[in-house]
């Protein structure tokens, strides 16, 4: 069960926020990833998921590595002090320009193409480097990215391939079956290739347990990966690290979006409820957890009605969230929870709307 930041506190602090804003509470962070680093020695928190610079400090603090898919998330890991050597950038369409400036950082880059590591040959001193694998048949992932067995092999030529980033959407998967997708991408590698291997990073988010789902297992998790992807690995020469990149499943309970009712509306089916937020592009209308505030303290008890609760924009996109809640009034605090990753990230600027503030514990 992953930590998550303490609601019951939001009553006390509200004087202090303003709002619509988030929360953040960097130990619910580092909890998270201490007990990911009890299983999984390597792993690497994506900035992308939240770029705070105070949550980037306690994920460096806690230990982990840092992925990296920007420029402007190179300026962040460098600003908070990351280690570059153990610190990788894994991206698409990347410019000779970025290249050259990725070398001159030192970190590690996993490229997705053969024209990238043409350019890179170009741009850096280094002649080795990762490389991001495609995946087909049960992958998620999209074809966007990654390079192909046999562009893997012609790629030797150019350089000397020292990492594999391997990567998939997990959700709605068993631990048994993201550790099979992604294993099976590993078998199709060559064993030439995965005997100079120096990591292999197993990309992409752990499904973060919103309301009504159960989390993933970590130590089913581990013993999955251990049996299905590592011990293949050794068993074919490889003596590197195994790394993993859980982000949502380590920030998102960090995260508390709050935003006031500003208008209500019943309709014989439910109640539509606006509140003063931009909101997320897409909105992605996860399960998130939502409890009411009013007059200082939490609603509870008495009846619930079906809600369908948007943003303030004009336009109909920006649904955060259909459920069930105690009868909202203009005024009332709604708090959106395990909203730490991703979602102020992709607030939407639409009808010239300021994204709403960031806080981070304590005050």
């Amino acid at each position: 069960m992953t930590a998550r930041l303490d609601v019951d506190r939001l009553p006390a602090l509200l004087e202090r926020l303003e709002l619509p804003c988030f929360l953040y509470d960097p130990a619910v962070l580092a909890a998270n990833i201490a007990a990911v680093r009890a299983l999984f020695p390597h792993d690497h928190y994506p900035v992308k998921c939240n770029p705070h610079p105070e949550l980037v400090r306690t994920a460096i603090a806690a230990g982990a590595e840092l992925d990296l898919c920007s420029m402007g998330d190179l300026d962040i890991a460098m600003a908070a002090g990351a280690r570059m050597p153990r610190t990788s950038y894994t991206g698409a369409g990347v410019t000779d320009e970025m290249l050259a400036r990725l070398s001159a950082s030192g970190c590690r880059v996993n490229l997705n193409s053969l024209d990238e590591i043409a350019g890179w040959t170009r741009q850096s001193a280094s002649r080795e480097c990762g490389v991001r694998v495609g995946l087909n048949g049960d992958a998620a992932y999209t074809r966007k990215f990654g390079l192909s067995p046999t562009e893997i092999e012609r790629a030797r030529d150019l350089v000397r391939i020292v990492g594999l980033h391997v990567h998939d959407n997990h959700r709605g998967r068993t631990v048994i079956e993201a550790a099979n997708v992604l294993g099976k991408a590993i078998d199709a590698i060559a064993s030439p290739v995965v005997r100079d291997l120096q990591y292999v990073c197993l990309g992409g988010g752990w499904p973060h347990a919103y309301e009504n789902e159960k989390p993933w297992d970590l130590t089913a998790l581990a013993a999955a990966v251990a049996d299905r992807i590592a011990a293949r690995l050794r068993q074919r020469g490889f003596s590197g690290d195994v790394l993993v990149e859980p982000g949502e499943f380590v920030v998102a309970g960090a995260g508390v979006w709050l935003a006031r009712v500003v208008s209500v509306r019943a309709t014989e089916s439910e109640h539509i409820v606006i509140v003063d937020t931009p909101t997320p592009v897409p909105c992605g209308d996860f399960s998130y957890p939502i409890r009411l505030l009013r007059d200082s303290g939490f609603v509870s008890g008495g009846t619930e009605v079906a809600c369908t609760i948007y943003g303030s924009s004009n336009s109909g996109r920006d649904c955060i969230r259909r459920t069930m809640v105690a009868e909202p009034r203009p005024g009332d605090v709604i708090a959106i929870c395990d909203t730490g990753a991703y979602v102020h990230s992709l607030i939407s600027p639409f009808n010239e709307r300021r994204p709403p503030g960031l806080y981070v514990l304590p005050l």
